[in-house]
């Protein structure tokens, strides 16, 4: 009895530490208008990886493996008045749950459908002198790619390799009314003037953007089989489940992605096509372009940022630990120590400049986090002692970051911040939120 009531009291997040901040007063939730959730991100989202595997009987070879990710929105309050930090709406969740269902639906029983296979093939395999089994494998990853008042647009890639020459990639893509839950359709987000050759133009900037890719149409083919597949997603009806064409909405325009075999062999892998808003100012409705200008987004090696392009330099151990990393922005560039086996970057945009935040993640998990100011004349870090672990940043003026310490148990440690002038982070409270990493219920949508 006494147990379930500690542990009650600890989920309750009720240890509040004091910082060093000045309060900032945040809307108490019965004053947020509509004007104002249009205005602001009203959704915090998190990543939850799962896992599965199989192995033989004396637990030496690994027969199975399966990872894949689902997506959660955040509800957490403010510790200094009790107001919503983050706030999970039923049409978010919506959305969400049918992401995660799909991914869920295709994945949770790889390990049940693989067994018998995988421990024939295995077996067979282990009896012959030059035989080398490769463990069944499913990884399926889930990246938001936008996440504000309009949009919410998810990539997922999932790859599978069944005991087969070699694996299978693919991509599906996801664009929601974060508003209503409704999954957005072609016909939602094209203006139809400048959709009625979409076929057209997707056959000519497949080949231009893919031109180191060989492509098994002609031209005239390739038209005739995207305006297949366009029919195909049942664009004309006005319904869309990407069975055959995949896509999302971002704020620079729509992009597509056409999966091995769709327009060429397995070889030739996946073909993206980026119809930008700046090349093809009428294609998108404005509505979806004219998302709010302050935004974070995820960014990796080769992005642009700002116009310029944004690349990494990596230099590894041999224990697999990043030594150093650097960044070359324009003709700046700046050399880190990181020390950590995994890295993410985060493009911060706001109205006084152009920032990047990297996370890092190194043994025990334990995350921290480099800030960046990429309009400085010099480019220079300052690092901070908490990161992202399973936070995804949306909205430079509330970003959730999280630490750990240590206070009977181990404790996740909560706090919201913005990015203020040189994309230095100031906290938006006060006090930060507790909650014992064992009781974490603070997350579910």
């Amino acid at each position: 009895m006494l147990k379930n009531r500690f542990v009650a009291l600890m989920t309750a997040a009720a240890l509040v530490i004091a910082g060093t901040v000045p309060a900032v007063s945040v809307p108490a939730a019965e004053t947020v208008t509509e004007e104002s959730t249009a205005a602001h991100y009203t959704y915090q989202l998190r990543k939850d990886t799962k896992f599965d595997s199989l192995y033989t009987k004396n637990a030496k070879r690994q027969l199975i493996g399966v990872r894949y990710d689902q997506l959660h929105s955040v509800n957490l309050v403010n510790p200094d008045n009790g107001s919503p930090l983050a706030v999970t709406s039923s049409a978010v969740s919506l959305a969400l749950k049918t992401i995660n269902k799909e991914v869920s639906d295709d994945d949770k029983p790889f390990v049940k459908q693989n067994t018998k296979a995988a421990r024939k093939s295995y077996n067979y395999l282990n009896k012959k002198s030059d035989g080398i089994f490769s463990p069944y494998v499913c990884t399926d990853e889930l990246t938001p790619v936008r996440s504000d008042s309009r949009v919410l647009s998810v990539k997922r890639d999932r790859y599978i390799n069944e005991d087969g020459a070699h694996g299978i990639n693919t991509v599906t893509a996801y664009s929601f009314d974060p508003q209503t839950g409704k999954r957005l359709t072609l016909k939602d987000v094209l203006n139809y003037k400048s959709s009625d050759n979409l076929a057209g133009i997707l056959a000519k900037e497949v080949v231009k953007q893919n031109s180191k890719k060989k492509l098994d149409l002609g031209t005239k083919n390739l038209k005739k089989k995207i305006k297949t597949l366009i029919k195909g997603d049942k664009y004309y009806k006005g319904t869309n489940d990407t069975k055959y064409l995949t896509w999302y909405v971002s704020r620079g325009g729509i992009t597509f992605f056409f999966n091995p075999d769709d327009l060429a062999s397995y070889a030739a892998g996946t073909f993206t096509v980026k119809l930008t808003s700046s090349k093809y100012p009428d294609m998108v409705k404005s509505y979806y372009t004219s998302a709010p200008k302050n935004y974070v987004r995820r960014v990796t090696n080769g992005d642009k940022v700002n116009g310029q392009k944004l690349t990494f330099k990596e230099k590894w151990d041999k224990y697999d630990m990043l030594m150093s990393l650097t960044i070359k922005y324009g003709k700046k560039s700046l050399k880190l120590a990181p020390y950590c086996f995994e890295t993410s970057t985060w493009s911060v945009n706001t109205a006084s400049g152009r920032y990047i935040y990297i996370n890092t993640r190194s043994e025990n998990d334990y995350q921290s986090l480099y800030t960046i100011d990429l309009s400085a004349k010099i480019l220079k870090a300052e690092s901070h002692d908490f990161g992202l672990y399973d936070m995804i940043p949306s909205d430079p003026d509330h970003m959730i970051f999280q630490s750990r310490g240590y206070a009977l148990s181990t404790m996740n440690i909560y706090r919201s911040y913005k990015a203020s002038k040189d994309g230095k982070l100031a906290a938006n409270t006060k006090y930060i939120l507790c909650c014992s990493r064992f009781a974490d219920h603070r997350h579910h949508s």
